[in-house]
C-alpha cells in the first residue's frame, strides 16, 4: 500500500514541471509593453499682429466751463433809482445795449445847463475884451500919429529956441506935451498886452467850462447802464426807488459769445501728449508768439464733451497754457474756448457750454504716422509677450509712450508684423508653445481709433 502512494505522487510531478517550462519561456520571450513619447502643451491664445497707424494723439482733462467775458452793472453816478427793466433777473438773455437801470438824471440836466451859461458868460467877456483890444488898437494908431506931430513940431522949436527966437521955458512946455503923449503911447500899449493876456485866461476859463459841460452830459449819459454784449444775466439786485451810489453792485452778467474750460490734464499725460509731438517744439524760447506759433504748428485743437451722447460735444480752440501746476492734484492747466455755442445749440441734444458746467476736455494734436499702438492691457509691468516665428513665447520689454484711452503707443520694443499676446496667459514661460488667433474685434476698435479726427 505504502509503494502505490509513492508512485502516485512520482506521477503528479512530471505535468507539473511541464507547466513551470512553458511558463518560465512565455516570460522570457514576452514583448515590453509599448511606451508613447511625451507631449509639448499647446496653449491657445488671442493675438494681435502689430501694424503702423496714422492717428490723431490725444490727452483728455476736465474743468469748468467760464464765460470769456464777465461784467458788473456798477454806476459811476449816484442817485435814486427811477427805472428798472422788467427782464433784468438771474437768468434773463439780453442784447447788447438794453437799458437794465436808470438814474434819476435831474442833478445832471440842471449841471449841464449851468455849464452851458458859463461857456455863454465867458463867450461874451471874451468878445467884450476882443472889442476893446480893436478900439485901443485904433486910438494907438491916432495917438502914435499925434506922437509923430508932436515930434516933428519939438525938433522946429528946438531949433527956434537956439537961434533966440523961442524962449526956453515954450521949449520945456513942449517938451512936457512930447514926454505925456509919449506915456499915453506906452499905456495903451501896456493895455493891448493885457487885454491880451485876459483874452488868453477868458479862453481858458471857456475850455474849462466845455470841459464841465461835457463832463456833465457823460453823467448824464451815465445814469442810463445798458448792457455791454449779449449776455446772460447772473446777479441783480436793484429796484425803484433806491438810492443807487457810485461804486456799487447793483448785477452782474456774463458774455455768450465765447466760453472757457481751464481743463487740468494729469502731468504725467500730458508730458507724454508733449512727447509725442516734440518734433515741432519750441525751438527759440517761450513767449506769446512763440507759444502761438507752436500751437499752430502742431494743429493743436480741442473737443469739449458735455457728457450727454454723441452730437453733445463742440469744437474748441488752444488759447493759451496756464501759468502755474496745480501740485496737490499734479496736474497742468489748459485754456480752451469754443464760440457762439448759445446761438448754435439744439434743445435736448446738444446744450451750450454754460457756467459752471462740468466737461471733459480732449486736446488733440496733428497726425502722427507709423505709430505701433497696443492695448494697455497687453502690457504688463513693461513687458509685452510675442508669438515668434516659431510660435513660442517671447518676453519682451518695450518703451510706451502717450495714452489714448485704452490703448498705448509703443516708442520702442515693437516692430510691424509682431504678433503680441492679448489674452491672459498663465504660466508666462519663455519657449511656451502658443497657438493664436487674432483679435478682429480689437483690431477693429483700434482702426476706429486711429480713423478719428475729432471726439465726436
Amino acid at each position: 500500500m505504502k509503494d502505490r502512494g509513492w508512485l502516485r505522487k512520482l506521477l503528479f510531478l512530471p505535468p507539473v514541471l511541464i507547466g513551470a517550462a512553458v511558463l518560465a519561456f512565455m516570460v522570457a520571450n514576452k514583448k515590453p509593453p509599448a511606451q508613447n513619447p511625451p507631449t509639448e502643451e499647446t496653449h491657445y491664445v488671442r493675438i494681435l499682429t502689430a501694424k503702423p497707424l496714422s492717428l490723431v494723439p490725444f490727452v483728455r482733462g476736465h474743468g469748468l466751463v467760464e464765460p470769456a467775458r464777465s461784467w458788473n452793472a456798477v454806476p459811476q453816478v449816484s442817485g435814486p433809482v427811477v427805472y428798472v427793466h422788467p427782464e433784468f433777473k438771474q437768468g434773463a438773455i439780453l442784447d447788447a445795449g438794453t437799458e437794465l437801470v436808470r438814474i434819476a438824471p435831474d442833478d445832471y440836466l440842471l449841471a449841464i445847463r449851468q455849464a452851458e451859461a458859463n461857456i455863454r458868460a465867458a463867450n461874451a467877456r471874451l468878445e467884450e475884451l476882443e472889442v476893446s483890444a480893436r478900439n485901443t488898437g485904433e486910438l494907438l494908431k491916432l495917438e502914435t500919429e499925434s506922437l509923430k506931430l508932436k515930434e516933428t513940431d519939438f525938433a522946429r522949436k528946438q531949433k527956434l529956441t537956439g537961434s533966440g527966437t523961442l524962449s526956453q521955458a515954450s521949449l520945456d512946455n513942449e517938451r512936457r506935451d512930447l514926454l505925456a503923449q509919449r506915456k499915453k503911447l506906452l499905456d495903451l500899449n501896456n493895455a493891448l498886452r493885457l487885454n491880451a493876456v485876459q483874452s488868453e485866461t477868458q479862453r481858458a476859463q471857456i475850455a474849462v467850462n466845455q470841459t464841465q459841460l461835457e463832463t456833465a452830459r457823460l453823467n448824464l449819459e451815465r445814469t442810463h447802464i445798458r448792457m455791454p454784449f449779449k449776455g446772460r444775466i447772473s446777479k441783480a439786485d436793484v429796484a425803484i426807488t433806491q438810492f443807487a451810489a457810485a461804486g456799487q453792485v447793483l448785477g452782474a452778467a456774463y458774455g455768450l459769445k465765447t466760453a472757457e474750460v481751464n481743463t487740468q490734464f494729469p502731468i504725467e499725460q500730458f508730458k507724454m501728449f508733449l512727447r509725442s509731438i516734440e518734433k515741432n517744439g519750441i525751438t527759440h524760447g517761450i513767449d506769446l508768439t512763440s507759444l502761438r506759433s507752436w500751437i499752430a504748428r502742431n494743429k493743436l485743437h480741442a473737443w469739449i464733451m458735455t457728457g450727454l451722447g454723441e452730437g453733445s460735444g463742440w469744437a474748441g480752440k488752444v488759447d493759451r497754457i496756464s501759468s502755474t501746476i496745480d501740485p496737490k492734484a499734479r496736474s497742468v492747466g489748459v485754456v480752451v474756448s469754443a464760440d457762439d455755442t448759445y446761438d448754435k445749440a439744439i434743445v435736448g441734444r446738444k446744450p451750450p457750454l454754460m457756467k459752471g458746467m462740468y466737461v471733459e476736455v480732449e486736446l488733440r494734436a496733428g497726425r502722427l504716422n507709423d505709430a505701433l499702438l497696443l492695448p494697455r492691457s497687453s502690457v504688463r509691468e513693461g513687458k509685452i509677450y510675442i508669438r515668434n516665428g516659431e510660435g513660442r513665447l517671447e518676453i519682451r520689454p518695450i518703451e510706451t509712450g502717450m495714452m489714448l484711452g485704452s490703448f498705448v503707443i509703443i516708442r520702442k520694443g515693437l516692430k510691424p508684423g509682431d504678433e503680441v499676446v492679448v489674452s491672459d496667459l498663465s504660466p508666462a514661460v519663455p519657449d511656451l508653445k502658443l497657438e493664436g488667433s487674432e483679435d478682429t474685434e480689437l483690431a477693429k476698435r483700434m482702426a476706429a481709433l486711429a480713423g478719428r479726427e475729432t471726439g465726436k
